[in-house]
């Protein structure tokens, strides 16, 4: 015989549970089956528990998201609440514009629903449609009062979430160009700002938007505002993974006076990141548009240091083409340009970045000294032969280049009678400097 605890836990067990019914319900409804959903109202009249009214709220969500008008009705008609009651619950409404079934949105409405009923993101009817290019149902909703600048739990509004969704990128040719107007010509605020401090247009260049990016310029949006970090449109679409826009756009925002020498934090400018990432036509652009291609970040580095840093020779070699480009200026930690490629081992870079190779851009007076002064060269051999001396300006020794045979004026090494030097003294006048070069 069962005890009395084992009753109550059964009868606990089956008070929480729905009914068989309840589930028919909503089983029904999910798969369209409207023979099968009349079958089951009518078995359960009154539908007036609270299971009952939970299994009618759930049924109407899932019929919601569907092509079935008619089942939308027959369920209201039961008396089904169209709002959610619980965190585990969403809106009929907002699954009906989720799914684009603009039919099933107009029968909602007429039962008031909360226009505002979002998700656990915090996101209302009107962003799921905005994002989908849905303009049918954007201007439904606005037509019914939609708040267009409702913000969700990163401080987005439908406008800022369109902007940011990467997937709208697909649907531009369905409505998504069309909504953004939609939603701007009612008002929606092109300079609101998420909780990273992104405007609209900076998730336009985030994520290659042209579109988006043309649109929002042409209606007034600020091209020269920068995120919590102080960066730039001019930063970010440099960073955006879309190549297919990225040029496009950067020109798209010069021609609207983006700033190519903005800085954000750590000194970072839109040549920094194009430097960084290697690519090559973003550098040429934004050295055509007057980027200051000798800008250091706060340890130092320059555009053209990281360039030699990961080795990317055709960046290294746009550079070097602006007459200003400075190849002797040091980071933080010592290092000249071709110094971060000898780091890296990318020795080929340290050759194109030699003093040597890149002597007209050592400023005049430095070369005017360098040949008023003589360095003087005593090499010795093994053989206990006398050493030799040699003079020479200190220019040639340092910057000298043979451009018929390719090397330097000054061999590092001299081979003399089938004689090895030992090693070789160096004595610069400057502050009487000497160097031993181990041979």
């Amino acid at each position: 015989m069962a005890s009395r605890a084992s009753r109550a836990s059964r009868s606990s067990t089956t008070s929480t549970q729905p009914a068989q019914r309840q589930l028919d319900l909503i089983a029904a409804s999910a798969r369209g089956n409207e023979d099968k959903l009349r079958s089951v109202l009518a078995e359960g009249v009154p539908w007036s528990s609270s299971k009952d009214q939970a299994a009618l709220r759930r049924a109407l969500q899932k019929a919601s998201a569907r092509d079935n008008l008619t089942i939308v009705r027959l369920l209201l008609e039961y008396g089904a609440d169209v709002e959610a009651r619980s965190d585990d619950d969403l809106p009929a409404l907002f699954r009906a514009a989720q799914a684009g079934q603009t039919a099933v949105m107009w029968e909602l409405l007429a039962h008031d629903p909360d226009l505002e009923g979002c998700n656990r993101d915090g996101q209302t009817p009107l962003f799921v449609a905005s994002v989908r290019g849905l303009k049918e149902a954007v201007e439904m909703l606005l037509q019914k009062g939609a708040l267009i600048d409702a913000e969700d739990r990163d401080g987005r509004t439908p406008l800022l979430a369109v902007a940011a969704d990467k997937s709208t990128r697909s649907i531009w040719t369905s409505g998504a160009l069309e909504t953004v107007q939609l939603l701007i010509y009612n008002g929606a605020n092109v300079e609101a700002r998420d909780s990273i401090g992104r405007t609209p247009l900076l998730w336009a260049a985030t994520n290659g938007h042209y579109d988006l990016a043309k649109l929002l310029l042409e209606n007034g949006a600020d091209v020269s505002a920068a995120n919590n970090r102080g960066r730039t449109a001019l930063h970010l679409v440099v960073g955006s993974s879309d190549e297919t826009h990225r040029q496009s756009t950067m020109k798209l925002l010069l021609q609207h006076q983006a700033d190519p020498r903005a800085v954000s934090d750590g000194g970072w400018t839109p040549l920094h990141n194009a430097a960084q990432r290697g690519l090559t036509s973003a550098v040429q652009l934004l050295l055509s548009a007057d980027a200051h291609v000798n800008a250091a970040l706060s340890n130092g580095m320059t555009p053209l240091h990281w360039a030699a840093f990961n080795g990317f020779e055709d960046v290294v070699e746009v550079i070097l083409t602006r007459p200003d480009a400075a190849l002797g200026i040091k980071d933080g930690f010592g290092r000249a340009p071709w110094l971060c490629a000898a780091e890296k081992g990318h020795y080929e870079l340290m050759d194109v970045l030699s003093p040597v190779r890149n002597c007209n851009k050592i400023p005049q007076p430095m070369q005017d000294a360098c040949k008023s002064l003589d360095a003087t060269i005593v090499e010795f051999k093994q053989s206990g032969e006398k050493q030799r001396i040699f003079k020479h300006s200190v220019y040639d020794l340092l910057y000298g280049w043979d451009h018929k045979n390719e090397r330097p004026k000054i061999p590092a090494y001299t081979a003399n009678g089938g004689l090895s030097t030992d090693f070789r003294w160096i004595h610069l006048p400057a502050n009487n400097i000497w160097l031993r070069n181990v041979c």
